[in-house]
């Protein structure tokens, strides 16, 4: 799954017409911040709607993912950025030699 994921995002942001940003939807430019909850309850309509309505929601996969990273040694740094929790997002997707690097975070 991480690395048909990578590729996706990769398609995304050489298609995207603001660059900046993958999903502009969830952005607030102004505030330059993302819509977290648009973006989770958008995520957890789309795995309701795959899944079913007893599939895991997306807070539990964003769990499993940080102690998966947590697991092969991903620094804390990189937990932040691939997690979404960092201000600084925008700057550090900006090459695809980053996501090589924070992509084999991903593999065990």
């Amino acid at each position: 799954m991480a690395g048909m994921a990578y590729k996706a995002l990769v398609v995304l942001r050489e298609q995207s017409e603001a660059p900046e940003w993958v999903f502009q939807q969830f952005i607030d430019v102004d505030r330059q911040t993302t819509r977290n909850d648009a973006a989770s309850k958008e995520i957890n309509r789309l795995l309701r709607q795959l899944l079913g309505p007893e599939c895991p929601t997306s807070y539990g996969f964003r769990h499993a993912f940080t102690t998966r990273l947590r697991n092969n040694d991903c620094p804390k740094e990189s937990i932040e950025l691939l997690g979404g929790w960092t201000k600084s997002v925008s700057g550090r997707y900006g090459s695809v030699q980053v996501l090589d690097k924070l992509r084999s975070y991903l593999h065990e």
